[in-house]
């Protein structure tokens, strides 16, 4: 992907190695890219990132229900988390997508 353009700004090459290391984390998070990717005909990581909040608030709330769900989205959450400071640009992907989701 390049990088040069606004969109390139918009979905660098740090942004999807970020949602890439995501979606390897659980199934559920793999299909959710596949679906935007199927969707857009390119990954779009704040949308990608506000997806899996949406799903991560769901699973919670069945965490009783489906703690395997739940589970899958908890290992979302540790990457995430672990990648929040990788620079400024995924921080704000992160916080604008995932985070901003819980407000």
């Amino acid at each position: 992907m390049d990088d040069s353009g606004p969109a390139g700004a918009f979905a660098s090459s740090e942004l999807i190695r970020v949602a890439q290391v995501v979606a390897a984390a659980a199934p559920h998070a793999a299909a959710l890219m596949d679906q935007q990717l199927g969707d857009h005909d390119e990954l779009l990581p704040t949308m990608y990132f506000d997806a899996l909040g949406v799903w991560y608030l769901a699973a919670w709330r069945r965490r009783d229900v489906d703690p395997e769900q739940f589970a899958q989205a908890g290992a979302v959450a540790a990457v995430l988390d672990a990648e929040f400071k990788a620079d400024p640009q995924v921080e704000n992907a992160i916080a604008v997508g995932f985070v901003e989701t819980f407000t």
